[in-house]
């Protein structure tokens, strides 16, 4: 029983931070650094939260994983695989936080990706 409840006190966690997730990225105020690995962690989620038992670990969620839990189309299997690449990039760039902003188009591409998953 005490199992039960922790998997549902964690499945209710997940569901939380990504729905508080998806509340920041609608708004453009996230430099490029925080947006990108805002939206990465809500597909990790959505992937976790997706999987069967919902026993996956988000963290452990890569680009094919979240592909293949999603059945995604040719366009949609591109933008996550380049969502992935560029929060990668960012992260692993060596730029300092708060340059920019995230392009209005980029940021729309990002949020119907992550809107389209269910």
């Amino acid at each position: 029983r005490r199992l039960e409840n922790r998997a549902g006190q964690r499945i209710a966690a997940w569901e939380n931070e990504s729905a508080d997730l998806q509340r920041k990225l609608r708004r453009a105020e996230n430099p490029p650094d925080r947006y990108f690995a805002e939206a990465l962690r809500v597909v990790q989620l959505k992937t976790a939260l997706a999987s069967r038992n919902r026993a996956m670990e988000p963290n452990s969620v890569d680009a094919e994983t979240a592909v293949a839990a999603f059945e995604l189309s040719g366009e949609q299997r591109e933008r996550m695989r380049e969502l992935f690449r560029r929060s990668d990039e960012i992260r692993y760039s060596g730029r300092p936080n708060g340059n920019g902003t995230v392009a209005e188009e980029t940021r729309h591409q990002v949020l119907e990706l992550i809107d389209s998953l269910n």
